[in-house]
C-alpha cells in the first residue's frame, strides 16, 4: 500500500473519531493535503421545517440533536408564536431564522441510525428517522442569493485583487462552490468574483438570501 494513502487514511479517521470540522494541522506531502481538502469537501446540508426553495417540510416537528455520548444536547420545538426556537443553535449552525421557519445545518453521515451535524464547531447527533432535508451543499447554495455586507472582501477571479463593498444592497447569483469560496455573478451585471463564506464549518451570518 502507497505510505502517503495509508497516512491519509489514518488522518481522515482521526478526523471522525475526533469530530472536528476539518482543522487538522497538516505536515505531510501534498498528496495528504489534497485527500483531506477532499473530505472536508464532503459537507452536505440538512434542512428543517423548511427548505431553501420556501417548501415546507414539517410544521410541527421536535427535533432533539444528541451529543456524541448520546446525552440530549437540545431541542428544537415552536414556540407560542409558531416560531421554531433553540437559543443553543443561534449563530452557529448555517442558517438559524426561527420567524421564517428556516434551521439550516451541515451534516455528513454517521451510521444507520444517526446522522452529524455541525453546531458551533462541534458535531451533535441527530436521528435519521427526524423529518428533515438532506441536499447537496453546491446544490443548496446555488439555489440562494448571496448579499455581502459593507467592507466585505470581493476577491477577482484569479484571486489576486480585493474590491470592497461599498454598497450595501448588492444581491449576487451564486455560480460556482470550492470548498469555502462562493462564486458570485452580479444581477444584471457581468461582474464576478468570489467569496469567501466560511471558514471550514464557521459561516459568516446573515449574508445568505432564502425565497
Amino acid at each position: 500500500m502507497n505510505k502517503y494513502f495509508l497516512l491519509a487514511f489514518i488522518v481522515l479517521s482521526l478526523s471522525q473519531v475526533l469530530g472536528r470540522c476539518g482543522t487538522l494541522t497538516l505536515n505531510t506531502k501534498k498528496e495528504i493535503t489534497k485527500v483531506v481538502s477532499q473530505y472536508r469537501d464532503t459537507l452536505s446540508i440538512v434542512c428543517l421545517y423548511q427548505d431553501s426553495l420556501g417548501n415546507a417540510i414539517s410544521t410541527d416537528s421536535v427535533y432533539i440533536l444528541y451529543n456524541q455520548d448520546m446525552t440530549p444536547f437540545c431541542k428544537i420545538e415552536k414556540n407560542e408564536e409558531g416560531d421554531p426556537v433553540c437559543e443553543k443553535l443561534k449563530g452557529k449552525i448555517v442558517s438559524y431564522y426561527p420567524s421564517w421557519s428556516i434551521i439550516t445545518l451541515f451534516s455528513r453521515d454517521f451510521n444507520k441510525e444517526y446522522m452529524e451535524v455541525e453546531v458551533g464547531g462541534t458535531w451533535k447527533l441527530l436521528n435519521k428517522k427526524s423529518i428533515h432535508r438532506s441536499c447537496d451543499l453546491r446544490n443548496f447554495l446555488q439555489s440562494l442569493w448571496y448579499t455581502p455586507q459593507l467592507g466585505d472582501s470581493l476577491y477577482s477571479l484569479d484571486r489576486k485583487s480585493i474590491k470592497k463593498v461599498k454598497k450595501s444592497d448588492m444581491t449576487f447569483n451564486i455560480i460556482d462552490v470550492q470548498g469555502d469560496w462562493i462564486k458570485l455573478k452580479a444581477l444584471n451585471n457581468p461582474s464576478c468574483y468570489w467569496f469567501r463564506w466560511k471558514n471550514n464549518c464557521s459561516v459568516y451570518q446573515d449574508r445568505l438570501m432564502y425565497e
